[in-house]
């Protein structure tokens, strides 16, 4: 079985919601990074839920990554802007895997014991619904509405509009 979405280690600032994963291996893997986000999510039939691996090549960070960013205007008032967050990069241990959080998703029949977070991670996993009935309208015909009296609205989930799935212009929001 294949994953989904697999964010690699020196991704910053990725975010993935509302999301449909259905009967797939690994809906979720990361590999490192930091300041990202998976909020929002459904994941229906999957032998994994997500599968987190923190290593980072900091080799590759140090002799490669690091000079690559010196050279880009990364401190320019336009970034600092519209990526704050990364404005200290350098300062902030950019070796370092932190800052990532799952929240707000759905896990069903994906066994959510069925994840695996390896070594020494800063993953922050909150607020999820998590084998419990989630009160979709039909998801085996692919209906994944939620119903009125959903236990999902207690973690603040909210509907995904299928026609918005897809690569938007900006933002986690």
């Amino acid at each position: 079985m294949a994953t989904d979405i697999n964010v690699s280690s020196y991704f910053t600032l990725f975010c993935r919601n509302s999301n449909i994963f259905y009967n797939s291996g690994t809906a979720i893997h990361i590999h490192g990074g930091s300041d990202n986000r998976i909020e929002n999510n459904i994941v229906y039939g999957c032998e994994y839920c997500f599968y987190i691996n923190p290593v980072l090549n900091s080799d590759f960070i140090k002799n490669y990554l690091i000079p690559l960013l010196k050279s880009m205007p990364y401190k320019s008032y336009k970034w600092e802007k519209e990526y704050p967050e990364l404005t200290n990069i350098l300062a902030n241990n950019p070796t370092k895997s932190k800052n990532n959080i799952i929240r707000r998703n759905i896990f069903y029949k994906s066994e959510f014991s069925n994840y695996k977070i390896v070594g020494d991670s800063m993953f922050i996993v909150q607020n999820n619904l998590k084998d419990i009935d989630p009160k979709f309208y039909n998801a085996e015909q692919l209906d994944f509405r939620l119903k009125n009296d959903s236990p999902a609205k207690n973690i603040n989930f909210k509907n995904i509009a299928i026609r918005n799935i897809g690569v938007l212009k900006k933002g986690c929001n």
